[in-house]
């Protein structure tokens, strides 16, 4: 079953479903902004993400729930920066470069302090998730061997490092719960596979028939997994990988490139995808727990990237429209 919602807030079309209410939709340009993105949300309704300005930087934001900015700079020497996820406490997650050389990880608190974060022996930092108890996952280059490695920094500021125990060349981290289980990529002779670890560092490995590439991006308190997998013709594709290792395949109608970005706890997964023969455009999605797919284009826009989604189904992500300028946006569709 397939549900479109396109082009004004008062148009909701179905397929094999009826008419439902309008979209309630907020959208919002940071003050002083030539584009504004949105990368996280938590569940007390901030949002994070970043901004560019005329001097061609981005620099960092979160919204509050009352509708005021936050703005900062992870250091006042970054010539680049990333948002990749905040929680519930606040904590905004992400990395920025001073040189084209070198990339460090950061941790804003709430109250506005920003930590560095560099694991021990590293030529770069790349954290991918932070839970609601603070700990932090993702990925490394180690500097000795110029290998990528995962890392777990804890709340008090303790790092965990580890490798899948059949990786050769890679293990990503990127997804991460508040049981600690942690999920993400490897690569040993034969590809690219998924794994999980259990926060007692237990591992389990999973594949996906026809795969060149699989990434996790999104897991929930339940463990359930979404995230992308590249067929040989380098079309994404959609997953969903559920606790008990039953693995769901998809792909919202005309799609050639698939980008599940977030699940919520009761298995709606968000994200966008695009179609060939429309250039840059991209168009949003819904996927509710029994797989029946919405489509959402934000009202008005040329293309809609959805980045997360909480567990009363607010979703959040960022448009252009025909003058190509992004703004962030947030609601129920």
């Amino acid at each position: 079953m397939i549900r479109i919602i396109l082009g004004a807030a008062s148009l909701l079309c179905s397929i094999s479903a009826s008419a439902g209410a309008a979209a309630e939709l907020t959208h919002f340009q940071v003050p002083g902004a030539n584009a504004t993105t949105i990368w996280a949300m938590n569940e007390t309704g901030e949002t994070a993400g970043r901004y560019l300005t005329d001097d061609g930087r981005w620099h960092g934001f979160v919204r509050h729930g009352d509708g005021t900015f936050a703005k900062f700079d992870p250091s006042a020497s970054a010539i680049d920066m990333n948002v990749k996820g905040m929680n519930a406490a606040g904590i905004v997650i992400g990395d920025y470069s001073p040189s084209e050389n070198v990339t460090h990880g950061f941790l804003r608190k709430a109250g506005g302090k920003i930590l560095t974060i560099d694991v021990p022996n590293s030529a770069d930092t790349f954290p991918a998730a932070i839970n609601d108890k603070g700990a932090v996952a993702g990925v490394y280059v180690d500097q000795t061997s110029g290998r990528a490695r995962s890392f777990i920094r804890s709340a008090k500021g303790q790092y965990t490092t580890f490798d899948e125990p059949d990786a050769e060349t890679l293990t990503a981290a990127s997804v991460m719960n508040d049981k600690g289980t942690v999920a993400g990529t490897f690569r040993d002779g034969d590809g690219a596979h998924l794994f999980v670890r259990s926060r007692k560092g237990e591992f389990k490995r999973f594949d996906i028939a026809g795969s060149f590439n699989v990434t996790a991006l999104g897991m929930n308190a339940k463990g359930a997994i979404t995230g992308i997998y590249e067929d040989g013709h380098a079309h994404g594709h959609g997953f969903v990988l559920a606790r008990n290792g039953t693995l769901s395949l998809f792909d919202p109608p005309g799609a050639s490139q698939t980008s599940p970005r977030a699940i919520n706890d009761g298995g709606t997964v968000a994200g966008d995808f695009s179609i060939d023969g429309e250039g840059t455009q991209n168009h949003g999605f819904l996927r509710a727990a029994d797989g029946t797919i919405t489509l959402f284009d934000y009202p008005g826009s040329d293309t809609t990237y959805i980045r997360a989604i909480s567990n009363g189904g607010v979703i959040a992500g960022y448009y252009a429209n025909n003058i190509g300028s992004f703004r962030g946006f947030y609601g129920v569709p």
